[in-house]
């Protein structure tokens, strides 16, 4: 296969610019490590002490190391959610770069005349935009093109009406038993 022709020098100029310009996910691999890190350390805890509590012969062995298992879980489930924060920004980073890239070699494709772009083992081609529907004017369309939403019910203001008095169809309820866990003033971490 014939090589393509070498673009004009401004195509050539305007292509890497773009190219430049697209943001590259960075991700900070020592904030990453280091909630893997201490992830894997909490879990180890919560095996630990679930396994301590199960062993126990006295009730406030059993309920020191349960304590300790809340603890450690909800540790490790704060370090999950701080890594799928993490991860969930570099994607749409990573996404985006993806979506600037296409478009910048696509328009770099068309502009020479370009269809295909061949590599060693895949092909660039040239494709035009995905069709989609686009509402410059939302106050000129007809009924029958708006969605209508069903309506559900708005708890936070149920909330504060049965605060002062009964509500048609509503009550309070209690969810299952638990437990809280704060620290003891004056004490260490």
């Amino acid at each position: 296969m014939n090589a393509p022709p070498l673009p004009p020098p401004d195509e050539e100029f305007a292509l890497k610019a773009s190219i430049g310009e697209v943001p590259v996910p960075r991700p900070d691999m020592g904030r990453i490590t280091a909630l893997l890190q201490e992830m894997q350390r909490q879990c180890a805890a919560l095996d630990a002490h679930t396994l301590s509590a199960t062993r126990s012969n006295c009730f406030d062995s059993a309920a020191t190391h349960g304590a300790h298992a809340v603890m450690a879980a909800e540790a490790a489930a704060l370090c999950i959610l701080h890594l799928m924060q993490i991860f969930s920004h570099e994607r749409a980073t990573a996404k985006a770069a993806e979506q600037a890239l296409r478009h910048a070699i696509g328009t770099a494709l068309q502009s020479t005349g370009t269809l295909v772009f061949p590599l060693e083992f895949h092909n660039v081609e040239s494709a035009a935009g995905a069709e989609r529907v686009e509402v410059p004017e939302p106050g000129l369309l007809p009924e029958p093109f708006w969605r209508h939403v069903e309506p559900e019910p708005d708890k936070a203001r149920i909330g504060a009406a049965l605060k002062h008095g009964p509500v048609p169809g509503a009550r309070h309820v209690r969810g299952p038993h638990t437990i809280r866990i704060t620290q003891r003033k004056g004490l260490g971490q």
